[in-house]
């Protein structure tokens, strides 16, 4: 099929380079300055148009077969990838819905750990502030304000969460994706008020979470490898 349509095509092709070889002669050279060469003009412009259209017609008559039967392929494959996708969204979603409750449980032992740290930190800051007191030595109190330090880091650092769930075959990742949507563009913070969407994308990923006018969400990433 498709050695039969090229074999046309380079026929009608090399039949048709001559006849705009003349047209180029004809009309490269062309300057009007009176009635007659304009009426010449006329006449090659005319040929010109007509040679268009024919090569218009011609191109359509070969590449028809050719785009019927994309059409025809296209539309046998389209269902079975339409109800893979469907699938594909079905999975992604029971993965997210666990995936929050995963996240959530993660989150909470985090914050546990975090405040056990943090307490254990505080004991011990304040034998140290006892013990530097008592003992008027400026090095316990130094190893005081170190603790303290400490406690202020911990207070300020973000509980990150990464899920990663892996079998003999797959390795699957799911991690937050956070996307927006605007609301009313009237209530948006004037520093967001750009028209670039990368300011908001770049508040959002240094952490904005909530944000008048706009609606902030994670539509979730899974990665497979």
């Amino acid at each position: 099929m498709f050695e039969e349509i090229e074999v046309k095509q380079n026929d009608y092709l090399n039949s048709v380079k001559n006849e705009i070889m003349e047209l180029d002669n004809k009309s490269l050279a062309m300057k009007i300055s009176n009635d007659n060469e304009y009426g010449f003009a006329s006449e090659i412009l005319k040929m010109v148009k007509l040679k268009i259209k024919n090569i218009e017609e011609r191109r359509k008559e070969i590449t028809a077969p050719l785009n019927d039967y994309i059409r025809i392929r296209n539309a046998e494959f389209k269902p079975f990838t339409n109800h893979l996708e469907e699938l594909k969204t079905n999975i992604e979603a029971e993965m997210f819905r666990y995936n929050k409750i995963l996240q959530e449980k993660l989150r909470i032992e985090a914050e546990q750990k975090r405040q056990e740290e943090l307490k254990r930190l505080k004991e011990e800051e304040s034998l140290q502030r006892m013990k530097a007191s008592l003992t008027e030595n400026k090095i316990d109190d130094f190893k005081a304000d170190v603790i303290a330090i400490k406690q202020k880091e911990i207070e300020n650092k973000e509980v990150e969460i990464k899920n990663s769930f892996k079998t003999e075959s797959v390795n699957t990742i799911v991690s937050e994706c956070w996307d927006f949507e605007i609301i009313n563009d009237d209530d948006i913070p004037a520093n967001l008020k750009s028209g670039d969407p990368k300011k908001i994308k770049l508040a959002i990923k240094s952490g904005l979470r909530e944000c008048q006018g706009l609606r902030i969400f994670d539509k979730g990433r899974i990665t497979s490898r």
